[in-house]
């Protein structure tokens, strides 16, 4: 049974990751779904220890080694899996001061280029929308 229920997760968490690769998490999740992410997570890492260590007390590896191990090597993966998710998650608190110094530098350097393109007559008229476009997606991060 929780063999299958690994296999769900697994599921689960690749839409998940889908999600995130793509920027959807920002438009569709909110707290609840990071929320929701955390505890079934959570809950299946429990339930998988609480099997694997009831199969040592059952002496479990000598009859099936195979699922026996395949489950320690999944229940280290999202110990290794969470933990990578918790350092993405909480990179913001640990970010760089200077860093901000430095994204400021570089979208003053940005706008110097677009105001040097936009004195060509040819260029202001085709990038007059990409500008107003990349200005917004600059402010809203």
């Amino acid at each position: 049974m929780v063999t299958w229920a690994m296999f769900y997760l697994h599921i689960f968490v690749f839409l998940s990751a889908a999600l995130c690769l793509c920027g959807l998490e920002k438009r569709w999740c909110g707290g609840w779904a990071f929320f929701t992410f955390f505890v079934t997570v959570g809950i299946m890492l429990v339930w998988a220890n609480v099997t694997y260590f009831e199969a040592q007390k059952n002496n479990c590896i000598s009859t099936n080694k195979k699922v026996y191990f395949w489950l320690m090597g999944e229940i280290m993966f999202y110990y290794v899996f969470a933990f990578l998710v918790i350092c993405f998650f909480f990179r913001k608190f640990c970010e760089d001061p200077n860093l901000k110094e430095d994204k400021a530098a570089r979208e003053a350097d940005v706008e110097k280029c677009f105001n040097e393109v936009l004195k060509n007559e040819d260029f202001r008229q085709r990038y007059t929308d990409y500008e107003t476009n990349y200005r917004q997606s600059m402010h809203e991060n």
